[in-house]
C-alpha cells in the first residue's frame, strides 16, 4: 500500500463524512481508472481496522470479526 492509497482512502473517507456522493465518486473513478481500487480498499482496510484495534483491542476485534464470519457461514444458506 502506497502513499497515493492511503490519500485516496482518506479523501474517500472525508467525501463521506461530506455527504459528498461527487466527491466520494470522483476518488473512486479515479482509483478504477488507475487500475489502482485494490489499494484504495487495501488502505481503507488498514485504517478501519488500527481504529477498531485503537477503539476496542485486537482481541475483541478478532472475536467480533469471526462471528460475523460464521453468521455469514451459518446464515448463506437462507439467501435465494
Amino acid at each position: 500500500m502506497n502513499t497515493t492509497d492511503k490519500a485516496r482512502a482518506a479523501a474517500l473517507v472525508l467525501a463521506c463524512l461530506d455527504d459528498s456522493h461527487d466527491g466520494a465518486s470522483g476518488v473512486l473513478d479515479e482509483a478504477h481508472a488507475a487500475g489502482e481500487l485494490p489499494g484504495l480498499i487495501a488502505a481503507l482496510t488498514a485504517g478501519l481496522a488500527e481504529l477498531l484495534i485503537n477503539t476496542a483491542g485486537e482481541e475483541n476485534v478478532r472475536k467480533t470479526l469471526s462471528l460475523v464470519l460464521l453468521d455469514a457461514q451459518l446464515g448463506a444458506g437462507e439467501q435465494a
